[in-house]
């Protein structure tokens, strides 16, 4: 199970801007497994980081956005 969380920033005006943000993903992992007539389980919590820049065109009116990360 994951649950992103993240924050975006833009820089530019009205249809063409750089986008850059920065976020964190907590992840959960359980599971177990036999090997050799034994059985083993395990879980755990983690987190992991994420950074993301790029450019994004959205149209004033109507269309598609479009980006590039």
């Amino acid at each position: 199970m994951t649950l992103p969380l993240g924050y975006n920033y833009l820089i530019g005006e009205k249809r063409s801007s750089f986008e850059m943000g920065a976020g964190v993903t907590p992840v959960y992992i359980s599971g177990s497994g036999l090997i050799d007539n034994e059985t083993f389980s395990a879980s755990g919590l983690t987190i992991t980081g994420v950074l993301n820049a790029g450019y994004r065109y959205q149209p004033i009116n109507s269309g598609f956005m479009g980006k590039i990360t």
